[in-house]
Parts: C-alpha cells; structure tokens; sequence
C-alpha cells in the first residue's frame, strides 16, 4: 500500500452562515476525484475551511 498526503494552507473566506460544496468527477482511464468542502464563521473573528479530497483510480 502506497500513499501520500498533500496540505495546501489557503485562508478561509469570511461568511456570514456556513458554506458546503461537493466535487465527484471521472475522468480517462478510470480516474475519479471526489471531495466535500465546509466554509463559515468559528466566532465573530475566526473562520474555517475544510476541503479533503480523494482520487484515485478505479480497478
């Protein structure tokens, strides 16, 4: 088993409510990508963003 972990820092942007998006795509040779991302206000001024990804390919 073989694997790695990549952290890319990048600032939260400041919302008023929490924000979720989601990301599935596929792609040539059985690739796919998947992700699930949240965005919003800790308190009045720290915020957060969470995005982990996976991809991989498809046996």
């Amino acid at each position: 088993m073989a694997g790695t972990v990549n952290a890319i820092t990048k600032q939260a942007t400041p919302t008023a409510t929490t924000q979720w998006n989601a990301l599935l795509s596929y792609g040539r040779f059985n690739t796919y990508q998947t992700s699930v991302g949240v965005n919003g206000p800790l308190s009045d001024s720290l915020c957060r963003q969470l995005a982990p990804v996976r991809r991989a390919t498809a046996a």
